[in-house]
């Protein structure tokens, strides 16, 4: 079990009535691992500079969704828990900003709600 967030949001804490629920079905446990490792930027958390998603390859690089589609699936695929990517849509808006959403099959079976990606910061 792991606190509720709102991962195709604003990635913070859910609350309810002043209540934070827990996530319980092992699908929601890895959808937010996943959610929070594409929204953390590698190096940027001081106790494992190796964790989060690799963006500084990404941004400014003036790459097509195609080439970086694999990046972000090696990302979701890393995740503890995750068996497969079950769907995948992504491109790229004309603005330069990537997007991307997906589902996942858990090791257990279990299938995750669609999570959206829309990085603010990841122009390519």
């Amino acid at each position: 079990m792991d606190l509720k967030i709102d991962i195709n949001g604003t990635g913070d804490l859910i609350f309810d009535n002043g209540n934070i629920p827990l996530t319980t079905e092992e699908a929601d446990v890895v959808g937010q691992r996943v959610a929070i490792r594409l929204r953390t930027i590698m190096g940027e958390w001081f106790l494992d500079e190796n964790y989060g998603t690799p963006w500084f390859q990404v941004i400014g690089t003036k790459k097509t969704a195609s080439q970086v589609d694999p990046i972000i699936q090696r990302e979701v695929l890393s995740v503890e828990g995750v068996r497969e990517i079950v769907s995948w849509s992504s491109g790229v808006r004309v603005d330069r900003t990537y997007w991307c959403s997906f589902t996942i099959r858990t090791k257990n079976g279990g299938l995750s709600e669609a999570i959206s990606l829309f990085p603010p910061t990841n122009v390519i």
